[in-house]
């Protein structure tokens, strides 16, 4: 079985001069993310693979969720696609990346998480506030290649 968590950045500053991709996580954020990973924490939920947007605001949370469940932060893996929002190349991304890793976690934006989540569940999509998780099971799938040809079950939501 593979696990794959799609987490939406957490709260964030509103828009500056310096543009959106710069956007830090204000103190409801670094709370909400706090509590995202203590929660995932709870659920003994041990990423082997953390991938995020570079975005700030999307890195930020992942570093600190990570940071909640053993994860180096310094080991998160980030790459433009999942900021640009192009599911198929975030897919693509997933695909190249994950090898045999059983946890995967991925750290982006809406819409785009909240399309991922359903068009690997074939599920409509849901409300996604910030800082939520979707946590998918592919229960047949031995590889990564195996789970994206499969429909994923939603095995928990998480909103704080």
């Amino acid at each position: 079985m593979k696990k794959l968590l799609i987490c939406r950045h957490s709260h964030a500053v509103g828009h500056d001069a310096r543009g959106d991709f710069y956007r830090d996580l204000d103190k409801t954020g670094k709370h909400i993310a706090a509590l995202a990973g203590e929660r995932l924490a709870e659920l003994n939920i041990v990423p082997e693979l953390v991938v995020s947007s570079p975005a700030v605001r999307a890195l930020r949370t992942a570093e600190i969720v990570s940071a909640r469940l053993g994860y180096l932060p310094e080991r998160i893996v980030s790459d433009m696609c999942i900021y640009e929002q192009d599911t198929a190349e975030v897919l693509a991304l997933l695909q190249n990346i994950c090898t045999g890793e059983t946890t995967v976690m991925l750290f982006g934006h809406i819409p785009s998480v909240r399309m991922l989540a359903a068009y690997l569940s074939g599920t409509p999509e849901a409300h996604t506030p910030p800082g939520a998780v979707t946590a998918l099971e592919f229960e047949t799938a031995a590889t990564w290649q195996d789970a994206f040809s499969e429909k994923a079950s939603v095995a928990f939501r998480l909103t704080l």
